[in-house]
């Protein structure tokens, strides 16, 4: 089975909610396609994100990313568009000082370790990280926030 946009019958609509039924049928066609793979469905939580990494995912994938990205312009219209284009070097500037300054060793994984209590995170505050990180504390809150609205800490 082919899972070509051709095959899947995507419409050409532009419109809020014809994208939003195009997202539905491609999110339904790539679950279908991780079943048939038997590949693990992707998931928000630390370490779910892998994704298969072969041709036929990747066409999926460009479709839906095409598809949920012209959703997102049209609802956040073009001058917020525009401005997340123009600031994203502040969010890869975040990320490499994260990257740099290891806080990545210094954030502690949610529920999945065997160091806490059941049903408490571990968790530290910004003035621990950012003395195990070497900084400032409120450079460190502002990088923090940053990526966790990226979705890159919790």
């Amino acid at each position: 089975m082919s899972y070509e946009n051709s095959t899947i019958g995507l419409g050409r609509g532009t419109g809020i909610s014809s994208l939003g039924k195009q997202i539905s049928l491609l999110s339904s066609v790539i679950d279908a396609y991780l079943d048939k793979t038997s590949s693990p469905k992707p998931t928000l939580e630390a370490g779910g994100g892998d994704v298969p990494e072969d041709s036929e995912y990747d066409a999926l994938r460009a479709s839906l990313n095409d598809v949920a990205l012209d959703l997102l312009f049209l609802v956040n219209g073009p001058k917020t568009s525009l401005r997340d284009f123009v600031f994203s070097h502040y969010e890869l500037a975040a990320m490499q000082v994260a990257l740099d300054r290891g806080f990545f060793r210094h954030i502690p994984l949610p529920s999945n370790s065997t160091n806490h209590d059941a049903g408490h995170e571990l968790s530290l505050s910004v003035t621990e990280i950012a003395a195990k990180a070497d900084m400032d504390e409120a450079r460190t809150g502002a990088i923090l926030k940053l990526l966790t609205s990226r979705r890159i800490f919790k």
